[in-house]
C-alpha cells in the first residue's frame, strides 16, 4: 500500500509525461492521421508493458472476470476513446482538450459513490459551472478567430473524457477483484483490448500500414515519435495505474489539473508563441473549478 503523498507524486508524474507526449501525438495526428498515431502508440505500449512484465515480476495471475474488465477497458478507453482524444488534439490542440478533462473527476466521483462506496460531496458540483465556462470561452475564441463556433473539437474531447472515465472505472474494478495484480500486468491486459480494437478497424475499415509509414520517417523523427509513445503510454499509464490502484478515484483524477498547464507550457515552447488571452481565461476558470472539486 502506497502513501497518500506517493499517490499524488505518481499521478503528477503521469500527467507530466502525458502532457509532453500530447504535443507529439498532436503533431503527427495532423501530419499522418489520428488512426495511425493512435494504433502506433498502442503497439508501442503493448510491447513496452509486455517486456516490462517479462523482465520484472512476471505476469500477475488473473481471473476471467477481471481480465474481461481490463480487456474492455482497453478497448473502450485506450482504443475508441483515444481516437476521439487525438482527433480533438488535431482540431483544438492538446492544452484546450486537456482542460476539458476537468469533467472527469465529477464523472468518476459520481460513479465511485455507487460502485465503490467512496464518499461524494455534492457541493463540489458547483465546479461544473466553471468547467462549462471553459467550453464557452473556447467556443467564443473560435468564433472570434475563424468566424464559427468550434463545436466538433469540443464534442470529440468530451466524448473522449466519457470513454476514458468508463475505462478507469473498469480498471479500478479489476484491481479490486485482483489486489495482487501489478500495474505492468494490468496495462498489458488493457493494451490487448486496445489492439483488438485496431485489428477490427484495420480488418473491416482501413488498413493501418503501421511500420510501412513509420519507416519513411528520418531517424530523428522516429526517435521523437517513439519517445512520445513511451512517455504517453508506458510511463504515464504505469504511474497513473500505480496511483489508481490505492488512491481515491476523484482525488487521483483531480491531479489532472496539471495536465493542461503542462501541455499549454509545452505548446508555447514548441510553437514559440504565447498562450492567447482566451486560453488564460479558460485556465483560470479551470483552476477555480478544480479548487471547488478538490
Amino acid at each position: 500500500m502506497i502513501s497518500h503523498e506517493q499517490t499524488l507524486f505518481y499521478a503528477l508524474g503521469a500527467n507530466l509525461a502525458f502532457a509532453f507526449a500530447c504535443l507529439i501525438f498532436t503533431e503527427y495526428s495532423r501530419k499522418v492521421s489520428t488512426l495511425w498515431m493512435n494504433a502506433f502508440k498502442a503497439t508501442v505500449a503493448f510491447s513496452a508493458f509486455g517486456l516490462a512484465a517479462l523482465v520484472g515480476s512476471g505476469f500477475s495471475p488473473i481471473e476471467w472476470p477481471a481480465f474481461t474488465s481490463l480487456f474492455v477497458s482497453g478497448f473502450i478507453g485506450l482504443g475508441i476513446g483515444d481516437l476521439f482524444l487525438l482527433r480533438a488534439f488535431s482540431i483544438i490542440g492538446a492544452g484546450r482538450t486537456l482542460v476539458l478533462f476537468a469533467f472527469q473527476p465529477l464523472i468518476l466521483g459520481t460513479f465511485s459513490f455507487y460502485l465503490f462506496d467512496q464518499a461524494i460531496d455534492y457541493e463540489k458540483f458547483w465546479g461544473l459551472l466553471f468547467f462549462l465556462a471553459c467550453l464557452f470561452i473556447f467556443s467564443f475564441e473560435a468564433k472570434k478567430t475563424t468566424g464559427h463556433w468550434e463545436i466538433k473539437g469540443l464534442a470529440w474531447a468530451l466524448i473522449a473524457v466519457s470513454f476514458d472515465a468508463m475505462g478507469v472505472l473498469m480498471t479500478r474494478w479489476a484491481f479490486d477483484q485482483t489486489p495482487e495484480m501489478n500495474s505492468n500486468s494490468a496495462n498489458f491486459y488493457r493494451t490487448i483490448g486496445c489492439l483488438f480494437a485496431f485489428f477490427l478497424i484495420s480488418r473491416f475499415y482501413r488498413p493501418l500500414e503501421l511500420w510501412g509509414k513509420f519507416k519513411t520517417w528520418p531517424i530523428k523523427v522516429k526517435s521523437l515519435i517513439l519517445t512520445g509513445c513511451l512517455c504517453g503510454t508506458y510511463l504515464s499509464l504505469l504511474l497513473y495505474l500505480t496511483a489508481l490502484k490505492s488512491g481515491h478515484l476523484a482525488t487521483v483524477s483531480g491531479i489532472a489539473i496539471t495536465s493542461p498547464l503542462f501541455a499549454t507550457l509545452f505548446e508555447s515552447i514548441w510553437h514559440k508563441r504565447w498562450p492567447t488571452k482566451y486560453l488564460w481565461a479558460a485556465l483560470c476558470s479551470f483552476v477555480i473549478g478544480f479548487y471547488i472539486v478538490l
